[in-house]
């Protein structure tokens, strides 16, 4: 998954922040949706659309690099997207800076976080009809599908292009669960969020005049306005011209938003809320209920050596603090300090096995005093291929720890909550 980003300015702005700020603002705070990358496009009236990319500093802050650098170019909206590695891209190579039609006529842009699970469908059928694809990603081909309703309907006929219909066209032929940024060369966004409803796409009108969106509503801290998500099954278009946004059903009934699994325990950041709740409590309460689990493992081992409650970084630390606050009423005590710190932020979920393993050994580290002699409790959200887990097993053991156990809180998808409770010793 990956993340998507906007920012509009309107007519009315009193502020003397810019669109690249806004932007540059919530990209920031979308950091855990990806790293492989942050692709931006921007549109200024008589100019077109542009293209950048915004780099992280260590501190997590973010700025935007203009590919064409111009200190004229003031553009009035930009769509940025948040690159987890997908499939179509390579581990190494430049990422194109964001998907587009650039050679066309009419230009489009577009900002993807989502898949679709009928791709190879609608690619056999572009390819029929004669559409060229260079890469093998859902962003690509979301653009040409909506490029090719685009040309048939609209554009060969000379008629100004009815978003609302190209998107119900496209949330009829689609399967899967999207929510996407649309930019066009006439400077109008589009918003569209699929009627799966289980990709967020959130917005907000700022009190000093821009219109946001953004894949997680945290990505708007700091910032005074309205808020509210985008429904599913809608749109919400922005006039490039006039700067008029209006709400739209591209569905044919009305759906519910459904709460994601995989965006609350891992994917979102844990200052975002979903219905009113954040993932940070979704994730400590979890964290409270592995507790017994832990609790009851531990009171039937021998001895009683110094207990360290720690997490994964950086996704584990409020299962963790949920694990640790429990431990108390069980009668158990505990410190909790982190003993494993990282040296980077990229993520080691995707490659190979060998390229997995070198990126684990660099990436993890032993951190703080010494775990000599202590039982080391790691809470984290999830066990995938456990091959991060045992280097950092085995390397927590090699400091001298007694024993290192594994707290996983991670439900099914369909939302029924479980706890895995594994040790290794």
């Amino acid at each position: 998954m990956s993340g998507v980003a906007a920012a509009f300015l309107c007519s009315s702005n009193n502020s003397r922040a810019t669109v690249y700020d806004r932007l540059e603002h919530m990209i920031s705070k979308l950091a855990l949706r990806g790293q492989a990358g942050v692709g931006v496009a921007a549109f200024m009236h008589n100019e077109g659309i542009r293209y950048a990319r915004a780099l992280r500093s260590s501190c997590g802050s973010a700025r935007i690099e203009p590919y064409q650098q111009d200190p004229n170019f003031k553009p009035h909206v930009a769509i940025a997207q948040i690159r987890s590695r997908c499939r179509g891209t390579s581990d190494g190579g430049e990422l194109p800076p964001l998907h587009h039609n650039a050679g066309t006529t009419h230009h489009l842009a577009v900002s993807l976080d989502g898949a679709l699970v009928n791709a190879r469908e609608l690619r056999g059928e572009l390819l029929a009809h004669g559409y060229r694809l260079g890469g093998n990603t859902d962003a690509e081909l979301l653009l040409k599908w909506i490029e090719r309703t685009c040309e048939r309907d609209y554009w060969r006929h000379g008629l100004p292009v009815s978003y609302e219909n190209v998107l119900r066209d496209v949330d009829d032929r689609i399967d899967g669960a999207i929510s996407a940024l649309l930019l066009d060369g006439e400077g109008t966004l589009v918003a569209y969020r699929n009627r799966r409803g289980l990709r967020p796409l959130e917005t907000m009108q700022t009190d000093d005049g821009f219109l946001l969106f953004a894949s997680e509503n945290c990505a708007f801290a700091g910032l005074e306005g309205k808020t509210q998500q985008v429904l599913p099954g809608h749109i919400k278009y922005v006039d490039g011209k006039t700067g008029g946004c209006v709400d739209r059903s591209v569905s044919n009934r009305r759906h519910k938003a459904k709460l994601c699994a995989y965006e609350s325990l891992y994917l979102g950041n844990p200052k975002t809320s979903v219905e009113g709740q954040s993932h940070f409590e979704t994730r400590y309460n979890i964290g409270v209920a592995l507790g017994g689990l832990v609790a009851h493992r531990l009171q039937g081992e021998p001895g009683s050596p110094l207990t360290i409650v720690s997490s994964m970084p950086h996704a584990g630390g409020p299962y963790a603090d949920g694990l640790f606050a429990s431990l108390a009423e069980y009668g158990l005590f505990a410190q909790r300090r982190e003993v494993v710190a990282t040296q980077f932020l990229q993520r080691t979920l995707i490659g190979t096995p060998s390229q997995r393993k070198s990126r684990i050994a660099q990436k993890y580290r032993i951190s703080g005093p010494s775990v000599a002699k202590t039982t080391i409790i790691i809470a984290d959200e999830a066990l995938i291929r456990g091959d991060t887990s045992q280097a950092v097993t085995n390397m927590l053991l090699a400091a001298g720890a007694k024993a290192v156990h594994w707290a996983i809180g991670s439900p099914p998808y369909w939302l029924r909550t479980t706890m895995a409770w594994a040790s290794i010793h």
